[in-house]
């Protein structure tokens, strides 16, 4: 499906109500550098096979995905990723322990994501990681509290902390 694009750079995924899940076509993609997926009301999902073939991402955006509980194993592949904004997304409970192969990642936005109650221990080993925002994550936020939270060892590392 997405062959003919071979050197597309930049690509949004926008209110697509009934999808479930991200086409496994999307790993040809070599060359994308950044994907916002945003109002996919129905995507339960992002594939390890996609994630896997988007070898050039260095930013990931995933906004207003309401059925959306975790991002996949796979988000371990994305070594380019320098930047990865998750908002609004009520079901998110968990990230998974391959952030820690990000070693690129600079920049990790958490917005509005009630359920997502700890961060993986794998974050400890993120170290360009410069700047983490968790914003209306009211379980996260008191699990990330300076010092004192059951998190913040696992966040202690970062520059910059922003919780709200």
């Amino acid at each position: 499906m997405f062959k003919r694009l071979a050197y597309l750079e930049s690509m949004s995924i926008s209110s697509f109500k009934k999808l479930k899940e991200l086409p496994t076509s999307l790993a040809s993609l070599t060359a994308l550098k950044r994907l916002d997926i945003r109002s996919c009301h129905s995507l339960e999902g992002l594939p390890e096979q996609v994630l896997e073939g988007l070898t050039s991402l260095t930013e990931l955006f995933i906004q207003d995905c309401e059925m959306l509980k975790t991002l996949s194993e796979g988000l371990q592949h994305l070594t380019t990723l320098t930047r990865l904004v998750v908002a609004l997304c009520p079901e998110m409970v968990t990230l998974p322990f391959g952030i820690q192969n990000l070693h690129s990642l600079q920049s990790l936005v958490i917005w509005n994501c009630p359920r997502l109650q700890s961060l993986p221990a794998g974050i400890m080993e993120t170290k360009n990681l410069q700047a983490l925002r968790i914003v209306y994550c009211p379980e996260l936020a008191k699990r990330c509290e300076k010092e004192i939270g059951e998190d913040w060892n696992k966040i202690a590392h970062i520059p910059n902390v922003y919780i709200s």
